[in-house]
């Protein structure tokens, strides 16, 4: 079988007769074929795809701390807590960070593993940031005019 593309748009020369394409019924069938499900797509009894699944609790002392494993961004903690599903088959997490606006980052590696079912616990206490206040332009003259004060009664002694 001998198949030529002509160059009028889809119109093909099949052993040496003309043949149009319908692409609409092409494109319904690809369509209809992409809703179709795959076996290997289907869910397990839990309803997830993957296998067994996991679960960390993060427990944190600031509400609105978003917490990530190995930069992948799972959520924020909520009175104090966030749970984090994961598949007990899957590539395991080796860090845990938690970050909130005006706290210390709290990063530590992950060195437990959730097995089918368990619950791995992770508490965090973030800290918050100490920031010194600069001098002002009168704290410095004022502590100038201290220095100069004791080095004159320093002197005239």
């Amino acid at each position: 079988m001998q198949i030529e593309k002509s160059l009028n748009y889809g119109v093909y020369r099949i052993d040496g007769d003309i043949v149009r394409v319908n692409y609409a019924i092409i494109l319904g069938v690809v369509l209809i074929a992409g809703m179709v499900p795959l076996a290997s797509a289907q869910t397990d009894e839990q309803g997830a795809i993957g296998g067994d699944v996991g679960y960390y609790a993060v427990h944190c002392n600031v509400d609105g701390a978003k917490v990530s494993f190995d930069n992948d961004l799972k959520g924020e903690i909520k009175d104090g807590e966030l749970v984090v599903s994961v598949y007990t088959t899957g590539t395991p997490y080796t860090t845990v960070c938690i970050e909130a606006d005006g706290y210390e980052t709290y990063t530590a590696s992950i060195d437990q593993y959730p097995a089918k079912g368990q619950t791995v616990e992770i508490d965090a206490t973030l800290t918050p940031v100490t920031t010194k206040a600069p001098l002002s332009p009168l704290s410095a003259l004022g502590a100038l005019g201290v220095l100069g004060a004791v080095l004159v009664l320093h002197r005239k002694n």
